[in-house]
């Protein structure tokens, strides 16, 4: 007996998403972008010490709303622009999306995981400009709030491309959503252990050597064995979900990310911290977050 291929309706789904809410829709993706562009020029603002150029908030200096044209002041506001930008869409979007109908249930929720996750974050950037830095636990929140923004507006997008499907459990959505979860759990981390003025505390994997700046050493070798069980994972996963693609380019382009994010830190961490090198190292971070949360939301969306 022949089977239909789950493919077509996913394409018949997807295109009625499409057609019947191209403004939602629209919205979503803009969410998407703009999110995951604030991450990025989030982690390079503190990767090359910008976060500190701008004095005032929201302005750039008393008197003087826009930056001086220096690299870091422009940094610096430029991501101001694009946070708040990005804060803007993303509620417009979760506005839109929460009068989908009912099947829409991801896209009509996760935009406003992601608009909580911007609030924290502007909440929490604005102190840390104001009071020179907040404690450790509130800088968890901080990249908390970031991080969430970038998957749950991924995610919100995906699920309205496709016709809002149901989430499925399946081996390799299992595997994905655990790198995921892994990852964002390495960032934190990194916070946590990481010492006054370390690079360890931006968006960025280890260095895979020890740092004396840094907190406990038991916390830095528990971070880099997360990191390593974290490679073995994506390796993992890239082998199983080979044949499928969909997901194929998506672990390609992470695994060649992961390359990257290692020779950079290697580069790093042997001759010191590098303006511009040290950007690489933290946008290259980000993306692999996005590209696992796309196979995250491929495997699960699609049934794979």
């Amino acid at each position: 007996m022949s089977t239909a291929t789950p493919t077509i309706g996913l394409d018949e789904r997807s295109a009625a998403g499409a057609r019947d809410f191209p403004a939602v829709r629209l919205l979503l993706k803009l969410a998407a972008v703009f999110g995951v562009l604030t991450v990025v020029t989030g982690s390079v603002n503190s990767a090359t010490g910008s976060g500190f150029a701008c004095p005032t908030w929201p302005g750039c200096y008393p008197g003087h709303f826009g930056p001086e044209a220096e690299v870091h002041d422009i940094i610096e506001f430029g991501h101001r622009l694009i946070a708040a930008s990005t804060g803007f869409i993303l509620l417009g979007a979760a506005i839109a999306a929460f009068r989908l109908p009912r099947r829409f249930t991801m896209a009509r929720v996760l935009p406003w995981f992601s608009v909580v996750g911007a609030i924290l974050s502007a909440v929490l950037g604005r102190m840390v400009v104001l009071n020179g830095g907040i404690p450790m636990p509130l800088a968890v929140i901080d990249l908390l709030g970031a991080l969430t923004v970038l998957m749950a507006a991924t995610l919100a997008y995906m699920s309205m491309h496709r016709g809002a499907p149901r989430w499925q459990w399946t081996p390799l959505s299992r595997l994905a959503a655990g790198i995921m979860a892994s990852i964002v759990v390495l960032h934190l981390l990194g916070i946590v252990v990481s010492g006054k003025g370390s690079f360890t505390a931006v968006v960025g994997w280890p260095m895979w050597r020890l740092v004396s700046q840094d907190g406990a050493i038991w916390l830095q070798v528990l971070r880099m064995a997360l990191a390593a069980g974290i490679v073995v994972s994506m390796a993992l996963l890239t082998r199983r979900s080979w044949h499928l693609p969909t997901v194929r380019p998506v672990m390609i382009t992470m695994l060649a990310l992961c390359a990257v994010e290692f020779v950079l830190g290697q580069v790093l961490a042997v001759e010191g911290v590098d303006m511009w090198w040290a950007a690489g190292h933290c946008a290259a971070a980000c993306l692999m977050l996005l590209c696992i949360s796309v196979v995250s939301g491929r495997t699960a969306l699609d049934g794979l």
